[in-house]
């Protein structure tokens, strides 16, 4: 079943090159389909190092291990996938942040975690193969309370104010941010385009958004 899927999806877009993401999704078009649990490694393993860079266009978080990274293996996936690291979207204001629009809602922000294939060692090496690359995606949602898991974040982001600023911030595990997801969750395929190249890329999108109070999103959205 996991090929015959993974092998669809591919020739649905050697038909059709112009599945270019990020994308609205839209629920009543959506095909049920029936996978492996998705399985996650490692991820509640605390890194040997955490630190938070400001790029001037958005916030990355990117780790150490002293053992094997944490990864994603089974679901619509082939081979085992390395974490790589995480970087939030927004936009103008709260109304109007994520990328993927949800039957035609934006949320106030969302964070990719950007995962490569094991095998090709690093992000920079899987980006040029067709399957290299995979993007778990949250969307987050306006609470009026604080999500404690974004306080180490929240707290060191005056430090990194400047753009292409680093700062370490506290080693905490990968699945206090991410939360897990392994059979409910939406899939497809599509480029994200950088110069001259088109990067194809597998998007698994939780369809439970993360809570986070307004004062935290302004935080993250105006550093």
């Amino acid at each position: 079943m996991n090929s015959d899927i993974t092998k669809l999806m591919s020739d649905k877009i050697d038909e059709n090159d112009s599945s270019r993401a990020p994308i609205n999704l839209n629920i009543s078009n959506m095909i049920p389909i029936n996978l492996k649990l998705l399985m996650w490694y490692n991820y509640e393993i605390p890194p040997n190092k955490l630190k938070m860079t400001n790029t001037g266009r958005t916030v990355i978080i990117n780790g150490e291990w002293n053992m094997e990274r944490p990864y994603l293996t089974s679901g619509p996936l082939l081979n085992d996938y390395s974490f790589s690291q995480i970087h939030f979207h927004w936009g103008p204001n709260d109304m109007i942040g994520s990328e993927h629009f949800l039957d035609g809602g934006s949320q106030p922000m969302e964070l990719h975690a950007v995962h490569y294939k094991t095998e090709y060692l690093n992000q920079e090496s899987a980006m040029t193969q067709i399957d290299g690359i995979i993007i778990l995606v949250y969307l987050f949602k306006l609470q009026t309370s604080v999500n404690p898991a974004f306080n180490s974040i929240i707290t060191s982001l005056p430090l990194i104010h400047q753009p292409c600023s680093t700062v370490h911030i506290v080693n905490e595990p990968l699945i206090k941010i991410l939360r897990p997801f392994i059979q409910d969750y939406f899939l497809y395929r599509g480029a994200i385009t950088k110069g001259d190249f088109s990067h194809w890329i597998k998007w698994l999108i939780s369809r439970e958004p993360i809570g986070i109070s307004l004062e935290q999103c302004i935080a993250i959205t105006t550093t």
